[in-house]
């Protein structure tokens, strides 16, 4: 062999070597670079030999998935490979591992198995197979598997599956109908389960349905607002729910009405809303119990305008002959002088307005229970409240031996505003309600007061009786309307059973509470308290019932089917410059108006042939006529609110039975008079401060300085005082009125005169309220005076 030959040899063998050591050297690169990336990918790779049945090699990552070295790994023989897999697992990838061989190249295989790693656990693992080598056949003889650890992905997956399971189940079993509706193709895409329970639909059945088939099953009356109604959802933001009530039809042809809400659910790439979720609630059984409602509400409104029209008529008919007894009472009792037939006049008066009390309580008790009570506030005077409260009961006291005892605070504001009438009726119920079941002993009213603020005060009365007591399960019996105490004697106590049941209404109204402690055969106290009472220093001059008037000439037509009313009102005016024509109805008053210019119209509202408001809207029509004042008379005070007979054409009204003193004070608004000169100033009368409190300093120093005026008063004027006082006799009281005067024109002292003309007048009306109250004013002058 030539040199040169040799050379080459040696030149080509030498770039063998660095070519072998290049690729060495590349092999190991790759090899350490493998390693890196075993190092950073969470992957378990191993090489699987199918003729050994067993790994011939595995990374060094796998320690890091499955716990094992990777020699462990290799060491591991088929069938302690084949049992690490869940047994589960192993059922369903058994079939595929004999299979392997038939692994072409570019194929492969994956599945998703449980492996007990090497703490014993099991872990989800997501595993691949590929090919790796193959024999002369092209038969697969080497594999490749790849596995990373799955198992909080699992977890999730499971927990997912189970939410979604849970929702579904909520979904399918709420007793509501949830829609998925896609609005471009105006078409349920998804119902739960319980449309079947509501409309006897399946799911299936309802998203087969076509937009007109869908819409075809609303009510017709409710189809051509469902369109627009869904492309307004199309509109609404995150924050926005529609809502609509809509009648559907069942499958079995019934109509049910729901309530549906719409929210917003999926939108397109511009922000418009393309599915919507629809919440459908059967509502169809509040619907029909809101219909029954509604009837049984028009049943009970037409039940009550019954009962309140037969109350309206049972007014009008048992006030009519009150009216009657109580006014030719009255006018007898102007004209007879003997005390005993005065007395007994008395005695029809008193009873009369008893009955007249009760019908007031039924009529308030509807009143209340209707919510057409009107309270109406007006500065008032306490003190002057208690003195008529005084009035009305001192006899009844006396008569039964029972002490009627007041206690009130000095300081207590002298003027509230306050619905005068309530507040005596409320003390009045309660006072009278205590004598009645007080046989001896007392009845005594503490009245007390805590201030608020500057303005504000609560003010307390306790009415406290000595009485027979209430059992402790009788407390809130007494309190409803026509119940008693169980037990109690009706022919002894009487009573309706009405009079507290009002009374703890009225109080409610009044922003008050009632409450009532008792021991049985030992007394009881009823407790009264009213919160935020505005006080002030403010006095209300008002025209009383005892201011006597002296008419000017007029004329004026009663309208009156009752004769006897007619009569009645004729007689008041018997004496006056009052000339008096009469119609009896209301088409008689227009004739009658047509003939006779009169000056004032007294008008009944219920008659024959025409009533007293269509009468009155003629009168007021007419341009002849029109500016004629007229007032209403009426026995029927359900619902008489003066606000609405004003918008009917009336100027005034007055409630039947009448007295002679209201109806003179009524018209002296609307026709020319002067007050009687003898009364003239002592218009305020007892409920106000008289003059003769006016003038105390100067008699009260009279009374010091001359014997006579002293022996007289004290001799002779404060025993007969005394005596009408106890007795409470008109005759007494009318002695009392002209020592009086006696003593006013004797020692010229007017406001004796004055005083002592009031009383005799309040003795002449027979007005039993206003000479109490003028006698207890009277009787506290002289007595201070006296024992000064």
């Amino acid at each position: 062999m030539d040199e040169t030959r040799i050379k080459q040899l040696e030149s080509e063998i030498t770039k063998l070597k660095e070519e072998n050591q290049k690729l060495k050297d590349d092999i190991d690169k790759y090899l350490k670079d493998f390693e890196s990336i075993q190092k950073v990918l969470p992957l378990a790779i191993h090489l699987y030999n199918l003729d050994k049945q067993q790994n011939v090699w595995a990374s060094s990552s796998i320690e890091k998935v499955i716990g094992y070295t990777p020699e462990e790994f290799v060491s591991m023989s088929a069938r302690e490979l084949a049992e690490s897999f869940h047994p589960e697992d192993m059922a369903k990838i058994a079939p595929f591992v004999k299979d392997m061989r038939e692994l072409k190249d570019g194929e492969s295989y994956e599945h998703e198995s449980r492996m007990r790693v090497k703490n014993g656990e099991y872990r989800w693992f997501h595993s691949k197979t590929v090919p790796f080598s193959f024999d002369d056949q092209g038969n697969t003889t080497d594999i490749v598997g790849l596995s990373w650890d799955i198992t909080k992905q699992k977890l999730y997956e499971e927990e997912i599956l189970t939410q979604k399971h849970l929702i579904e189940s909520i979904l399918d079993n709420a007793p509501l109908i949830i829609f998925l509706f896609d609005i471009p193709k105006m078409k349920v895409v998804w119902v739960n389960k319980h449309i079947n329970k509501d409309l006897g639909f399946t799911p299936d059945e309802w998203i087969s349905f076509s937009p007109e088939e869908a819409i075809g099953n609303f009510h017709p009356e409710e189809t051509n607002l469902i369109v627009p109604f869904l492309l307004r959802a199309g509109n609404l933001d995150s924050s926005n729910i529609l809502e609509h009530e809509f009648r559907i039809k069942t499958k079995d042809g019934d109509w049910q009405w729901f309530f549906t809400r719409n929210i917003p659910f999926k939108r397109d790439e511009n922000g418009n809303v393309i599915e919507i979720i629809c919440v459908a609630q059967n509502i169809n059984r509040y619907i029909l119990a809101e219909s029954e409602l509604k009837k049984a509400k028009e049943s009970a409104e037409s039940a009550n305008y019954s009962k309140s029209m037969f109350l309206a008529n049972m007014s009008h008919e048992i006030r009519t002959p009150l009216n009657v007894i109580q006014g030719f009472t009255s006018l007898l009792s102007e004209k007879v002088i003997d005390n005993s037939q005065k007395k007994y006049l008395s005695y029809i008066s008193n009873n009369a307005s008893i009955l007249l009390d009760l019908i007031n309580d039924i009529l308030d008790l509807s009143k209340v229970e209707a919510g057409k009570l009107q309270i109406n506030k007006n500065i008032i005077s306490l003190q002057q409240i208690f003195n008529i409260i005084k009035s009305m009961f001192n006899t009844k006291f006396s008569d039964k031996g029972v002490d009627f005892i007041w206690n009130i605070p000095k300081n207590l504001p002298e003027n509230i505003i306050f619905d005068e009438l309530r507040l005596k009726q409320i003390l009045s119920n309660l006072i009278s309600n205590a004598l009645k079941f007080t046989d001896k002993g007392s009845v005594t009213i503490n009245v007390s007061f805590k201030a608020v603020d500057s303005r504000l005060i609560d003010l307390r009365f306790d009415i406290k009786d000595t009485g027979v007591g209430i059992p402790e399960t009788q407390k809130e019996k007494i309190f409803k309307v026509f119940e008693q105490k169980d037990g109690q004697d009706i022919k002894k106590y009487g009573g309706t059973g009405l009079g507290l049941s009002i009374t703890k209404q009225l109080v409610s109204l009044l922003n008050g509470m009632i409450s009532v402690s008792s021991i049985e055969n030992q007394g009881t106290i009823f407790t009264v308290l009213f919160f935020n009472v505005e006080h002030t220093s403010e006095n209300q001059n008002l025209l009383t019932n005892n201011t006597i008037f002296e008419f000017n000439s007029a004329k004026i037509l009663v309208v009156e089917d009752s004769e006897i009313n007619r009569v009645l009102v004729r007689e008041f005016f018997n004496g006056t410059s009052i000339d008096v024509i009469e119609a009896e109805n209301g088409e008689d008053a227009i004739n009658k108006l047509k003939i006779n210019k009169v000056d004032l119209v007294l008008m009944d509202l219920r008659m024959p042939i025409m009533d007293g408001y269509e009468a009155t809207k003629l009168i007021k029509i007419d341009e002849g006529t029109k500016n004629i004042p007229i007032v209403a008379l009426t026995a029927s005070v359900i619902g008489k609110d003066f606000s609405k007979l004003k918008e009917l054409g009336f100027d005034s009204f007055l409630l039947k039975p009448i007295s002679k003193n209201l109806l003179f004070m009524e018209l002296s608004k609307f026709l020319s008079h002067k007050k009687n000169s003898e009364t003239s100033e002592n218009i305020s009368s007892f409920n106000s401060i008289s003059k003769i409190t006016c003038e105390k300093e100067f008699i009260s120093r009279y009374f010091k300085e001359n014997d006579s005026f002293h022996e007289d008063i004290k001799e002779e004027l404060y025993p007969n005082l005394l005596e009408a006082m106890k007795n409470h006799f008109v005759e007494d009281i009318e002695k009392v009125a002209t020592l009086l005067r006696k003593l006013g024109v004797d020692y010229k002292i007017q406001c004796l005169i004055d005083q002592g003309a009031l009383l005799l007048s309040y003795c002449e009306e027979f007005d039993i309220e206003a000479m109490n109250s003028s006698l207890d004013e009277i009787y506290r002058f002289f007595n201070s005076i006296i024992n000064q």
